[in-house]
């Protein structure tokens, strides 16, 4: 995964902006794809969820701090992150674009019985 434009520029704060996102609804098989993707030698994607686009306080924090979420993977030539929650609230896929115009969105979806059946056993564990 390379990127000529600059989605991959170093910031003062040491960290890189993301080259894509996983977006994708509880068991539809985000953490399962991030999991896959944090494999692979040349991708850098934390484990855990960053939620900037859709939490508004971490969002008015800015792209410096967002980041600077990334600066962990500084070796790595492409980085990104995974999030169930991105599709849920308005106004995300606005501000991705807007703050991001060149980030590229892996959208995951899943049938809907099947999924909500796996989330039903997933609450019921």
């Amino acid at each position: 995964m390379s990127d000529t434009g600059s989605t991959l520029a170093a910031t003062p704060g040491g960290g890189r902006a993301p080259a894509f996102v996983v977006v994708g609804g509880m068991k539809c098989g985000t953490s399962t794809l991030r999991h896959y993707l944090s494999q692979v030698p040349g991708i850098g994607i934390p484990a855990g969820e960053v939620h900037f686009f859709s939490n508004a306080a971490k969002f008015a924090r800015g792209r410096q701090w967002y980041e600077a979420q990334f600066a962990q993977y500084a070796d790595k030539p492409c980085v990104g992150e995974k999030s169930a929650t991105y599709h849920v609230y308005p106004g995300v896929a606005e501000r991705m674009a807007a703050t991001y115009p060149q980030m590229k969105l892996i959208w995951l979806l899943r049938e809907p019985a099947a999924r909500s059946y796996s989330h039903y056993w997933h609450i019921v564990s």
